[in-house]
């Protein structure tokens, strides 16, 4: 059910961290100082009727097909070093005006969309399989691992090493 929710999500350019994002918490931080098992229940039923409604509001918006071109692009190739000048040239735009158009059709510039396209894949391969860090990063495009960690933990507001422990932790090996 989650799997394909987030899927939606993240066609649809919603990033379901942000939807998360308390004025004081993320969701990390959440999941961590529950105190019992019905006040993660109460937030994750929250969390994912506000998602629900994101993306219904999202998908009554068409983007234009050049960058729905891109979007799908980036989807099938997570793996590689992906820059703003490649996507430009394959809309046939020019670099500032391709930033300016998928950023007007998609609520979020290229680099922070491609970025969370990549730690979505990460917290993915972390969550699903036993998977090295320095494997992941080069399974989302990059060749440094310790800058693959500092990114995701910019990005989802927990380490890699946070989420192994939660998989662990939960007995979700």
């Amino acid at each position: 059910f989650l799997v394909p929710l987030r899927e939606r999500a993240t066609n649809c350019c919603i990033d379901v961290n942000q939807v998360a994002e308390t004025e004081t918490q993320r969701p990390w931080e959440i999941v961590f100082s529950a105190r019992n098992l019905m006040d993660l229940e109460r937030w994750a039923s929250g969390h994912i009727q506000d998602i629900q409604t994101q993306i219904r509001l999202a998908e009554t918006r068409k983007v234009r097909p050049e960058i729905q071109r891109i979007i799908d692009w980036i989807s099938d190739n997570l793996e590689k070093n992906i820059a703003v000048e490649h996507a430009a040239g394959m809309a046939n735009m020019s670099e500032s005006h391709f930033a300016h158009v998928f950023k007007d059709e998609t609520g979020e510039s290229f680099i922070k969309y491609l970025i969370r396209r990549k730690m979505d894949q990460a917290t993915a391969l972390l969550a699903n399989t036993d998977l090295l860090i320095y494997e992941i990063a080069l399974r989302v495009g990059y060749e440094n691992a310790n800058y693959v960690s500092t990114l995701y933990r910019q990005t989802t507001g927990a380490s890699p090493q946070d989420v192994r422990r939660l998989r662990t932790t939960s007995g979700l090996r």
